[in-house]
C-alpha cells in the first residue's frame, strides 16, 4: 500500500475502532463499596432528618381502587405523626390523624366521626392502608427505614449503585441500595423470595439537603401502593407539640378504638 495511502486509512481505521466505542457510565468507575462502608453510609443517612413539615400529594392504589389526595404533613422522629387530607378542586379537609407510640386520633369530618385509641399496626393500617407502626412509618417519610437484627452482611454490585445485604434466620433479608452519590435509593424487605415491603425513594434535591422529592411505599401481597411526593418541605426544624395534638369537636362522640 502507498505511504500517501496508508496515511489516509489509518486514522480513519483508528477513529472506526475507538470513535464507536461506548463511553464508560461515570458510576462504574467507582471503586467498590464493601459491607462496613455501605453501613456507615446508611448510618449516616437514616440520622440526617428528624423532622419534616410539608404539602404532599398522596395516591394510594389497593388492587383495582385508587384514590388520590393532598396532605399537610408534620413529622418528627421517633414516632410523631400529623396529616391532614384534602380532597378535590377546593380542597376539602376529609381526614385529621394524629399518632405517636401509643395513641392514635382520627378525625373525618365529612363522616361526623371521632376516632381514638391504641396506636396499633391493625389501626394505623385501618386508616393507612399500610399496617406499620407509627415510629416505621415515620422513617420511611424520614429515609430511615427501619433495621431489624441480622445475622450476616454482603455487599454486591447492582445496575444502580451498590446494596448491602442483611440476612436472618429464616430467610428474612434486608436490601438497602445506594447510588453512586450514596443516596438511598432503595428499602427492600423479603421472607424468602417474597417481597414484604419496599419503599422506594427518588428527586433528591440538593436544596433541600438531598431530601427526595417522592417516596414509594409498596406492599406486593397486599395489592398496596402508596406514592407521596413532597413540595414545600421544611427540614430539622423542631415541631411544637401542640401540631401534633387533634382535639375533639365540641359535643362529638369518640368512638373508641380497640
Amino acid at each position: 500500500m502507498p505511504v500517501k495511502l496508508l496515511k489516509i486509512v489509518l486514522p480513519c481505521l483508528v477513529l472506526a475502532v475507538f470513535g464507536c466505542a461506548r463511553p464508560v457510565p461515570p458510576e462504574l468507575l467507582l471503586p467498590f463499596r464493601n459491607e462496613s462502608q455501605l453501613h456507615a453510609q446508611l448510618d449516616a443517612v437514616t440520622s440526617r432528618y428528624q423532622s419534616l413539615q410539608s404539602s404532599a400529594r398522596i395516591e394510594v392504589v389497593t388492587g383495582s381502587e385508587s384514590f388520590t389526595a393532598s396532605q399537610v404533613l408534620f413529622v418528627q422522629r421517633p414516632a410523631q405523626l400529623r396529616s391532614e387530607v384534602l380532597f378535590g378542586p377546593f380542597a376539602t379537609p376529609v381526614m385529621s390523624l394524629s399518632a405517636d407510640q401509643e395513641q392514635l386520633s382520627v378525625y373525618q369530618p365529612l363522616k361526623g366521626t371521632f376516632a381514638q385509641g391504641s396506636a396499633s399496626v391493625v389501626n394505623i393500617a385501618r386508616y393507612t392502608r399500610m399496617p406499620l407502626r407509627v415510629e416505621d412509618l415515620v422513617g420511611m417519610i424520614l429515609m430511615a427505614p427501619p433495621r431489624f437484627p441480622f445475622e450476616q452482611a454482603s455487599a454486591v454490585r447492582v445496575a444502580a449503585g451498590d446494596r448491602l445485604v442483611l440476612t436472618a434466620a429464616g430467610g428474612i433479608e434486608q436490601r438497602f441500595t445506594f447510588d453512586a452519590a450514596g443516596n438511598l435509593l432503595q428499602a427492600a424487605y423479603l421472607l424468602g423470595e417474597r417481597l414484604q415491603l419496599q419503599a422506594d425513594y427518588s428527586g433528591f434535591n440538593a436544596r433541600f439537603d438531598d431530601f427526595p422529592r417522592k417516596l414509594q411505599v409498596s406492599m406486593p401481597e397486599r395489592q398496596v401502593v402508596v406514592t407521596m411526593t413532597f413540595s414545600d418541605s421544611v427540614l430539622n426544624v423542631p415541631i411544637p407539640p401542640h401540631n401534633f395534638i387533634l382535639k375533639v369537636p365540641d359535643g362529638m362522640m369518640v368512638q373508641e378504638l380497640p
